[in-house]
């Protein structure tokens, strides 16, 4: 576990004023270490993940749909045993002297659940990135009265992951399997060819069957 307490006590002694005696215990990847790692497997989902030492891991997803979306997780090794609330801050690294942080969002934290956040929330932490800042979490622990927890998301080396990972998202499959799931194709009157918008929803099955290898079974039935 590294520290990363150069750019922290402002929010710290805020968290201080709830618990006079609460320490911050922080997680985050040392600047060497920084690792974001980007995951697709083909045109259904994204993700752009980020290993927090002796913590978890930070994941950004989106998957297949008619709208762009875009979600936060965060996974902890040890989930939490009671209902909180972590406030989510942009906070600049040592390396940006004078930059002030600034809130992002409130993320609810459920008894024995990872935390996750919406896409505006998760679309800001992505562009506070781009930018160089270290989005953080900050929560009451809940196994330990004594401390509050902070983890960060290091800026390090995002750059390059960052751009394939939003040449992923605008590749997606813009449907999901939801939107092919149930399909009723219909001719043209007294003809044996199909509909034009029965012939656009066979291309969108053929595209989905492309790529989704877990597929196990379709069934096609049909009368005249």
């Amino acid at each position: 576990m590294r520290k990363f307490a150069t750019f922290l006590p402002v929010l710290g002694m805020t968290l201080m004023a709830t618990s006079a005696s609460a320490h911050l215990r922080q997680y985050s990847a040392p600047v060497e270490d920084s690792i974001w790692s980007i995951n697709a497997p083909n045109r259904l989902e994204c993700t752009l993940s980020h290993n927090l030492p002796g913590y978890g891991r930070a994941i950004f997803s989106s998957v297949a749909s008619k709208q762009l979306n875009m979600e936060f997780t965060l996974e902890m090794r040890r989930l939490p045993k009671n209902y909180s609330v972590a406030s989510v801050y942009s906070v600049p690294p040592a390396w940006m002297p004078g930059e002030v942080q600034r809130p992002i969002a409130e993320m609810p934290i459920g008894k024995q659940f990872d935390g996750d956040l919406p896409e505006q929330a998760a679309w800001t932490m992505l562009s506070e990135l781009e930018k160089g800042y270290w989005p953080t979490l900050y929560y009451k622990d809940s196994y330990n009265q004594y401390d509050n927890v902070a983890v960060a998301l290091n800026a390090s080396n995002f750059s390059t992951p960052y751009e394939s990972f939003v040449n992923c998202v605008s590749n997606l499959l813009p449907f999901s399997f939801e939107d092919i799931a149930y399909t009723v194709l219909t001719y043209k009157k007294n003809a044996v060819e199909l509909t034009k918008n029965s012939k656009k929803k066979l291309d969108m099955i053929a595209e989905y069957l492309k790529e989704d290898t877990d597929l196990e079974l379709v069934l096609l039935d049909g009368y005249a």
